[in-house]
């Protein structure tokens, strides 16, 4: 268990109040670009947030993602075309095995700001790295999308307990994320 608890100094939306938690990082919106602790990111593939667990299980994750192509995101279920799943989530041990996945298919191509829930329950091992990933699918892959990331240090999860990747690259932001 780390000694201090990995937390961001300042939070905002759908972290305040929240007291309990392996991750969350959440800021405001950007009003201009002098007055702003958080950025848009586009994904063309894959976003990764890495964490290290506080407690000993995982029940949900939230996330913000906005598009101007994909509709709302429905779950999918075990009848669904794998090459009509539009956004997977997925935790995933620091060994890389998955430990859950939940996939979706987008209702229509009306575009919109949405929050998406994902539940990936899991026991964890308090003290351990693991990551949160959100993977376009076969649907999507040529869709546009974006997700929020703190910018700015304080508003920022602790570099030493987790990082964020964007298609690969390695960003010094946090994911805009509830993992609870």
């Amino acid at each position: 268990m780390p000694k201090k608890k990995p937390v961001a100094e300042k939070v905002s939306g759908s972290c305040a109040g929240i007291k309990k938690a392996d991750y969350c990082v959440w800021g405001t919106y950007p009003i201009d670009k002098s007055a702003t602790n958080s950025t848009k990111i586009n994904i063309a593939q894959s976003v990764t947030q890495t964490f290290t667990s506080i407690t000993n299980s995982v029940k949900t994750v939230q996330v913000e993602i906005e598009s101007p192509n994909i509709g709302v995101l429905v779950e999918a279920t075990e009848a669904t075309d794998p090459n009509a799943v539009c956004l997977q989530a997925s935790i995933v041990a620091d060994n890389g095995l998955p430990m859950a996945t939940m996939a979706y298919t987008a209702k229509n191509e009306v575009g919109v700001r949405q929050k998406v829930t994902a539940a990936v329950d899991s026991a964890l091992i308090i003290g351990a790295k693991y990551s949160f990933t959100l993977q376009k699918g076969p649907a999507c892959a040529t869709r546009d999308l974006t997700t929020m990331a703190a910018s700015i240090a304080n508003y920022q999860y602790p570099a030493k307990y987790g990082s964020l990747k964007v298609d690969g690259q390695k960003l010094s932001w946090s994911l805009w994320a509830v993992i609870d």
